[in-house]
């Protein structure tokens, strides 16, 4: 089906095609959401939302009308930039743009069944504090539920682990969930990131105060205990292949625009499995080695950590409990 701009009428032009007032809502938007950026890059966010959607209107009618539903008037509200995510990549590049829509809308449906945890998530700036435990004596480290403008094209939801001592922020995983059609939620982790080269030394240093526990294995294991507690029956990891940085410029050079990591290394860590379309499949209850898969020298040092990620999952069981 073709779409044009406008119509001609006894020689007249008039334009009347709606997919051209959905275009100049999309630049109204850009204007709007991106003004405390330069003037430059808001006239190119505003020339991206006109064109993504004068491009994709029956997309764009769809999106829109829901976007004026009760619940995303509010949604809207604190994640002004949420009207272009559908255009642009997100979680997977193998996705169309009505999947991005649909777990997108699931998401925020899902947070809104959830309780409290809509309203705090949306509101709180810093973040929702899912769990509080103890570095060191002085070093408090911290996992907070939020968003994170950085990760909007891997997840809704970002979780974050910080320390002050150590920088602040030091690695997140966003995230989002999805209704099968069996009605089930599912949670998918579009990437798990450190926040700074810098941190090098801190990330170190976190995981030696955490009895070798790396600090992007404690983001995943809180996605998962988070997700879990829930009531998603399924978990999945966005695996090399689909990853979001394959789509971030116009063409992909693998040599210039790769990532140092390997997400499908981290995923079979974690115990994951390769399913369909470049996701990994992760256990619902995070693995653990027996007793007897450990060296006896190194009993005490996972005893210790395992009694760490005890507390943080009793910590954001709590946390879940008391909002519902």
């Amino acid at each position: 089906m073709k779409f044009s701009a406008y119509a001609i009428d006894n020689g007249k032009i008039i334009f009347k095609i709606p997919s051209l007032k959905l275009a100049i809502k999309g630049w109204q938007l850009a204007k709007k959401s991106f003004s405390e950026e330069s003037k430059k890059n808001i006239v190119k966010q505003q020339w991206k939302s006109f064109f993504g959607i004068l491009f994709n209107p029956i997309i764009a009618a769809k999106w829109f009308s829901i976007l004026e539903s009760s619940l995303f008037k509010v949604v809207s509200q604190y994640r002004q930039r949420l009207y272009f995510k559908p255009f642009r990549v997100y979680m997977s590049i193998k996705w169309t743009n009505g999947q991005k829509i649909k777990i997108i809308e699931d998401t925020y449906r899902f947070l809104k069944l959830n309780g409290k945890i809509f309203d705090e998530f949306l509101t709180q700036k810093g973040g929702l504090e899912l769990s509080r435990f103890k570095l060191n004596e002085v070093s408090d480290g911290i996992i907070t539920l939020g968003y994170d403008e950085r990760f909007r094209k891997e997840g809704e939801l970002v979780c974050t682990f910080s320390c002050n001592e150590l920088g602040g922020k030091l690695v997140a995983g966003a995230f989002s969930f999805e209704q099968l059609e069996n009605e089930k939620w599912v949670c998918r982790i579009g990437c798990v990131q450190g926040y700074s080269n810098d941190f090098d030394n801190s990330f170190k240093v976190a995981q030696k105060q955490m009895h070798g526990l790396r600090p992007k294995s404690l983001i995943i294991y809180a996605i998962q205990e988070l997700a879990r507690q829930m009531g998603c029956v399924e978990i999945y990891g966005a695996g090399d292949s689909i990853q979001a940085y394959r789509r971030k410029h116009l063409i992909h050079i693998p040599w210039r625009h790769s990532i140092q990591f390997d997400y499908n290394a981290i995923w079979t860590e974690s115990e994951g499995k390769p399913v369909s379309e470049g996701w990994y499949k992760l256990p619902l209850i995070p693995a653990r080695k027996s007793y007897d898969q450990i060296k006896p020298n190194k009993r005490s040092l996972y005893n210790k950590r395992f009694a760490l990620l005890e507390a943080i999952s009793i910590n954001i069981e709590n946390q879940v409990k008391n909002r519902s």
